[in-house]
């Protein structure tokens, strides 16, 4: 059943081994630990309550009569691609979901062609912290709260009996959970992994904590006024059942009122059903339309976040064009002053050239006069190679002429002196 600590069971066994989906509905504020149930599980319910006329909130027996084959055949194809899609290959799954309880037999063969055998996990959670939890979330009147329990744990017990399954109290669950998970080891070819060694921590984390805000478990059931007598003869034979005393009784408590449900379902049904269905129709219309505000609520929200942004973008866009404006006028003014020295150096720069004219003039008057020089430097060249051949001609007849000298000299010297005078004097006399 609906708030019943499906979700704690489901979180704790996924974390013991079994795979849950891979597509899990996000955390909500009512059930912040998750809720361990894929949306594509529940969009299929969803439709098959629909193709048989009820809904999830609906406390009547389910009348599949009026589900077409080929609509049912479509149908438990889509399961099997969906345990596919969301388990894989995985050999232990979770597969939760309150509407199963009134829904299995769609499952059931798509889950053997699969190759899953179901053993199935009951908790039990009084009805009025059920009720209470239902209000809270939902809006619901505490009657039909309790009705819808009521159809859930009977559905749930009938389809279970005879088959591997534990039921417990959640109360139970949430003190020793591995003494649960201890019975459901029992009844199927599961074996719990060593609850004491890390995994065993990660679950009681995983539990710790207020997961039970209602608390209503003193109340008496048959007290309250809206109430009724099968509330509290299902509640008994289920807590019979959980404890494992006078199994036959509960059954049988439990067949009694089933079938006395099943009647008054029939009866006023017929009366009431069309107008809780339109009721349904109704409350599917205010929370599309709820939806559909608080959507518009949020795009508002958006756009009013966006236009403040759009305000500071302006502000901050208006402070800009000022600094740019600021900066605009500096630039000019420099653009001015630059303006100014560009016509300065233009001026030196036509100084510049006239004063380089000029300088070109007297360059080339400066050539010009180079040219003469190397004219009269070439003619003195001239003029010095003749000199310097003629000094040569000197200078190898001032040789000879010292030779000469030189030869007559020693000759001179060689000869006696008087000789040499007489001989002189002969040349003088002869001559």
């Amino acid at each position: 059943m609906h708030r019943s600590g499906t979700s704690s069971v489901a979180g704790a066994l996924a974390r013991l081994g079994p795979k849950p989906p891979l597509t899990l509905l996000e955390p909500s504020e009512d059930n912040p630990r998750g809720f361990w149930e894929s949306p594509h599980v529940v969009e299929v319910n969803d439709q098959l309550l629909q193709a048989g006329g009820s809904y999830w909130r609906d406390w009547q027996s389910f009348r599949s009569d009026g589900i077409a084959a080929d609509f049912e055949a479509a149908i438990q194809a889509k399961i099997s691609n969906l345990l596919s899609v969301e388990f894989g290959d995985a050999p232990e799954i979770v597969l939760k979901d309150p509407r199963l309880c009134r829904l299995f037999r769609y499952w059931e063969r798509p889950l053997e062609a699969a190759g899953y055998r179901a053993v199935f996990l009951l908790p039990l959670r009084f009805p009025f912290e059920v009720a209470a939890s239902l209000i809270h979330r939902n809006g619901m009147s505490k009657a039909e709260c309790l009705l819808l329990w009521l159809r859930h744990v009977i559905e749930a017990e009938k389809i279970t009996r005879g088959r591997p399954r534990v039921l417990f109290l959640w109360d139970d669950f949430i003190e020793n959970w591995r003494a649960v998970l201890g019975d459901l080891s029992e009844v199927s070819q599961w074996r719990c992994p060593a609850v004491d060694g890390p995994r065993g921590d990660e679950v009681d984390a995983f539990l710790s904590g207020d997961l039970k805000r209602q608390r209503h478990s003193g109340a008496d059931l048959d007290a309250d006024p809206e109430s009724h007598v099968w509330i509290s003869q299902a509640w008994g034979a289920l807590s019979s059942l959980a404890r494992g005393r006078e199994v036959d009784q509960a059954h049988a408590r439990l067949d009694a009122v089933r079938e006395a449900m099943d009647v008054a379902s029939d009866i006023y049904g017929r009366a009431f059903g069309p107008v809780l269905w339109e009721a349904h129709q109704a409350n599917l219309q205010r929370d599309d339309i709820a939806r559909k505000v608080a959507g518009l609520e949020q795009q508002a929200a958006v756009l009013a976040d966006q236009n403040e942004r759009f305000r500071g973008v302006i502000f901050e866009r208006d402070v800009r064009v000022g600094e740019l404006n600021r900066y605009g006028a500096v630039q000019a003014h420099r653009a001015r002053q630059a303006e100014a020295e560009a016509e300065a150096l233009i001026q030196q720069i036509e100084d510049s050239r006239e004063r380089l004219a000029e300088a070109e003039k007297c360059l080339a008057n400066q050539r010009e006069r180079l040219a003469s020089c190397e004219d009269r430097r070439a003619d003195l060249e001239a003029q010095l190679q003749a000199s310097l051949r003629e000094t040569a001609s000197l200078r190898t007849d001032l040789a000879a002429a010292v030779e000469s000298y030189a030869t007559l000299l020693a000759d001179l010297l060689r000869r006696p002196l008087a000789t040499w005078w007489r001989h002189r004097r002969g040349q003088g006399k002869s001559s």
